[in-house]
């Protein structure tokens, strides 16, 4: 029996598969993204949305790319907008947080975090505020509804040309003369010179291997720059 091919599978139709999807197509290669579900309606889809740079939340080592991140997200927004012809909520108003323990001196002022609250919140009182609650920061990050988000990914994918398998659920990722070639799911097998995990933690439970390491680890960086995340 003969198999379809595709240049890559990308494994999960959350916001970063089909973030890569959409990237990988724009190359010029031939994309099938398997989802065990209904495309965007996992992890992606009951996301909070907010777009967090903030050094306080924010591994030192992951620090540049998050806000680079974060930078680039309307641009990212746009994009898929301008494709999908469809609407998403991205807002830019900020965050109020009050911490506990006042960080130190020099650690957020290089950033601009620390807040005149009582400026940006003249009603708000210090009283109602748990009693060690002194410290203000105000978080210049955006938030972005992530059902509008995962819509526009899908229908800009779509646009695009990528193909789409829905209710797969992958089994095993098959792999010839130490690469992967192709994935095995619970109906069918889906073949490919490419394979990139977007699935979240709970696939790992799945046999074999994304890719070969080097591939693995081109792929997952290619997958973060090029988009931005949110949580």
């Amino acid at each position: 029996m003969d198999v379809k091919s595709w240049d890559a599978i990308v494994i999960g139709a959350g916001i970063i598969g089909l973030s890569l999807a959409i990237e990988m197509k724009k190359r010029g290669l031939r994309v099938l993204v398997v989802e065990k579900g209904e495309p965007g309606r996992e992890a992606s889809w009951a996301a909070g949305g907010m777009l967090v740079d903030f050094p306080l939340e924010t591994r030192p080592a992951l620090q540049e790319l998050a806000t680079a991140s974060a930078r680039m997200y309307p641009e990212f927004v746009h994009e898929l907008e301008d494709e999908s012809r469809l609407k998403i909520d991205l807002r830019s108003v900020g965050t109020l947080v009050f911490l506990d323990v006042a960080p130190e001196p020099d650690a957020l002022d290089t950033h601009g975090w620390v807040a005149r609250w009582r400026e940006l919140e003249p009603n708000l009182k210090a009283a109602d505020l748990r009693a060690k609650s002194r410290v203000g920061v105000y978080l210049r990050e955006r938030c972005v509804d992530p059902r509008d988000l995962t819509a526009a990914a899908i229908a800009a994918a779509r646009h695009r040309g990528v193909d789409f398998s829905s209710g797969d659920h992958v089994l095993a990722v098959e792999v010839a003369n130490g690469k992967a070639s192709g994935v095995r799911t619970n109906k069918t097998r889906f073949a490919a010179g490419m394979v990139v995990n977007c699935a979240g933690f709970r696939h790992g439970r799945s046999k074999g291997r994304c890719c070969a390491s080097s591939c693995l680890r081109k792929n997952w960086c290619a997958m973060w720059c090029a988009r931005p995340r949110f949580i």
